[in-house]
């Protein structure tokens, strides 16, 4: 568990460690894979317990994660993500996406901050919708309010709270469920567009083309 990894040296040591996980679940892409709400709930559990500072955890945690956003979103500007989701967009998921953030950028930053994955993605998709400026407006607020949460609710945990617990689990649910199920639908919608374009080419070829007079 990350209680007892991060818990395994001196508090200011393993903080810095978790702050920095914090910034690369976010600026980095491996950050799919890496565990993003366990890490601040792990340091709210160890600063209730007393093994890193209350009040050195707070900043530390709220800064990393507002910084692994918008580290993100400087990535996107260099990178083709969104041109290369563009190339197939006539899969139906990709367009409704791409949809969804063309149509509310704000709303889709400040949604995908709570859900593993996309809070990785989404800063990376949006940077042809939103300024750098209006990007930190939306993104910093979200970031802090959900390190802050789960800072709160990793202190939850140490006094045994049910609510808590049940909170954790589902985030680890989400976190498996999450990238299984955008890959079966990558899958499926693929299939059903190659369908669809196989069923055009094929009336395209049945057709009789006219007899020259």
């Amino acid at each position: 568990m990350l209680v007892d990894v991060l818990s395994s040296g001196p508090g200011e040591v393993m903080l810095l460690v978790a702050t920095a996980l914090v910034v690369a679940e976010s600026a980095l892409l491996i950050g799919v894979v890496m565990p993003g709400l366990g890490v601040p709930i792990a340091v709210g559990v160890l600063s209730a317990a007393g093994a890193v500072p209350w009040t050195a955890s707070v900043p530390c945690i709220c800064i990393a994660a507002v910084l692994g956003r918008l580290l993100a979103f400087l990535r996107g500007r260099s990178s083709d993500l969104t041109s290369t989701l563009a190339r197939v967009r006539d899969v139906p998921m990709v367009r409704s996406c791409l949809e969804a953030i063309a149509s509310r950028p704000r709303t889709v930053v400040v949604l995908s901050q709570w859900f593993a994955v996309v809070r990785t993605l989404v800063p990376r998709l949006v940077v042809s919708e939103l300024s750098l400026r209006a990007f930190v407006l939306v993104a910093a607020p979200a970031a802090v309010a959900w390190a802050s949460t789960a800072l709160f609710i990793g202190r939850l945990l140490h006094d045994s709270s049910r609510l808590a617990a049940g909170i954790v689990r589902v985030d680890q649910a989400l976190a498996v469920a999450i990238p299984v199920l955008v890959v079966l639908l990558a899958v499926v919608s693929w299939r059903r567009a190659r369908t669809r374009r196989r069923s055009s080419l094929g009336r395209d070829g049945s057709e009789t083309p006219p007899s020259p007079t």
